[in-house]
């Protein structure tokens, strides 16, 4: 081997530059800044729901309570 060959090969050993840690940051970035909103979105939205199918649960069982309130103050009063 000559010396050209073997410097290339502990260029090539040595790892990455600072500007192509540099871009790989800003792909990141950019990745981040589009990803992160639709996220944020969908967390919403599933929160959105599981809030609706709790509040239908507790009118459903509120309904419930006071049909047999109802029904027990009608046995009462005959």
């Amino acid at each position: 081997m000559d010396k050209l060959t073997m410097a290339l090969n502990a260029r090539r050993l040595a790892g990455f530059t600072l500007i192509e840690v540099m871009i790989v940051v800003v792909i990141i970035g950019i990745l981040a800044s589009i990803a992160y909103p639709s996220y944020d979105e969908y967390v919403k939205r599933g929160n959105r729901t599981e809030g609706q199918v709790f509040l239908s649960d507790a009118a459903a069982r509120q309904e419930r309570y006071y049909s047999q309130i109802d029904i027990l103050t009608t046995l009462k009063r005959r």
